[in-house]
């Protein structure tokens, strides 16, 4: 019988998710709408690898650019939807997601409820798309379309910047194990035949030589299953807020994702504070896209605190991965009335230090790993120049 994976919001505004079995899929959501009324996330689990991927930035953005065009020029939804879907420069993914959205629109569902059940679109642009149904659709997709195209070059510019030290990293290990197993062992046979004492570094590397050579199979399966390993816990609850507090924390990437956290939480406030939505839902939409479950978690707390009266002012202060420029400006903003636009501010300072961060990183990252090439092939060739002289004066 086929398994069904949930999610549903309680009574209490949580978010429960769960397993059921069932012998289709509606019959699941039969089952599970007259005990939980909001449910908002049913599909068939097949394991723990699988998933179903969403959309890139790039995508996000240029689905809200098109929405928007056609909804300004006066068509409807369904009308909207199927031109999209007849773009040639979309790819079938797009098409399929067009499909069911116009295929949901049909029935009588709105439109955010069908982009929910797609499971395609992150949180925070169904919620933009709860309140722009509300009024003003069209200005909540052009303010979205500028969201993830600054969102995506933001990301773009990271990839490139990561780019030639990741390039260089790899080509330095393939070059140096290469180098350790084949070049180093017919070293390894002159040195052998002689009746000399070897230096400590030829040890070592003979050593290390010896070792690939017997156990390279052994080597090779072992990093796939820790890489695999890693990989699969990352995923889980505690891997991912193990990974996410190293990143708040390590200091060669901390000053980088700091601000790219700081970007998406100012980003996403200014668009739905401007779309109209409370301050409370806001917060708690808006951690949904700071790409950091510490964060993540404490904005939530905050969002209920907020909801339940406390002050907007010293919201930041307890939150970790939020610089205090950010609470200053949630301050500011309550203060003149002008919330919204303290935090478009925001978005704008932290783009500026974001792009600098980077350049940073990247103008740091080469001489790191110059040195460290420069010093492993230091010692690899002092290795096996000491023992030749060594040979040279018993001649």
């Amino acid at each position: 019988m086929p398994v069904f994976a949930y999610k549903i919001i309680d009574e209490n505004a949580e978010r429960i998710s769960g397993k059921i079995n069932k012998a289709s899929r509606a019959e699941a959501e039969e089952y599970l709408l007259k005990m939980y009324p909001n449910l908002i996330d049913l599909r068939e689990y097949r394991g723990f690898f699988s998933f179903r991927a969403k959309l890139s930035k790039k995508e996000l953005a240029g689905f809200c650019r098109g929405f928007y065009y056609f909804i300004e020029s006066g068509l409807s939804l369904s009308a909207t939807l199927l031109y999209l879907r007849g773009q040639n420069n979309i790819g079938g993914k797009i098409k399929k997601i067009m499909t069911e959205l116009y295929e949901s629109i049909m029935r009588g569902e709105s439109l955010w409820l069908a982009m929910r059940r797609a499971r395609f679109f992150p949180d925070l642009m169904i919620e933009m798309t709860k309140v722009g149904e509300q009024g003003g659709l069209a200005l909540t997709f052009s303010r979205m379309a500028e969201f993830y195209e600054k969102e995506s070059f933001a990301d773009e510019e990271l990839r490139n910047a990561l780019i030639y030290p990741v390039i260089v990293a790899f080509m330095m290990i393939a070059v140096i194990a290469l180098f350790i197993i084949y070049v180093v062992h017919s070293y390894a046979v002159v040195f052998a035949s002689g009746d000399m004492p070897l230096p400590l570094p030829t040890r070592i590397l003979l050593g290390v030589n010896k070792f690939a050579a017997e156990h390279l199979a052994a080597i090779f399966l072992g990093l796939i299953a820790a890489v695999s390993a890693v990989f699969a816990f990352s995923r889980g609850p505690v891997g991912r807020s193990c990974v996410d507090w190293l990143k708040l924390n390590a200091p060669i990437v901390r000053g980088v994702h700091r601000k790219r956290v700081n970007l998406h939480f100012s980003q996403a406030m200014h668009i739905l504070l401007s779309s109209g939505m409370e301050v409370a839902p806001a917060i708690d939409a808006a951690a949904e896209v700071v790409g950091n479950v510490i964060t993540r978690g404490a904005l939530k707390n905050e969002a209920r605190k907020v909801q339940q009266g406390a002050p907007l002012e010293h919201a930041a202060d307890s939150v970790p991965g939020l610089e205090p420029f950010l609470g200053v400006m949630l301050s500011a903003g309550c203060e003149t009335g002008s919330l919204a636009r303290a935090m478009a501010n925001c978005a704008a300072r932290f783009y500026e230090e974001l792009s600098l961060q980077t350049s940073r990183l990247n103008k740091m990252i080469e001489p790191v790993m110059i040195i460290l090439l420069g010093g492993v092939l230091a010692f690899i060739m002092l290795a096996v120049i000491l023992p030749t002289f060594s040979m040279v004066d018993l001649i």
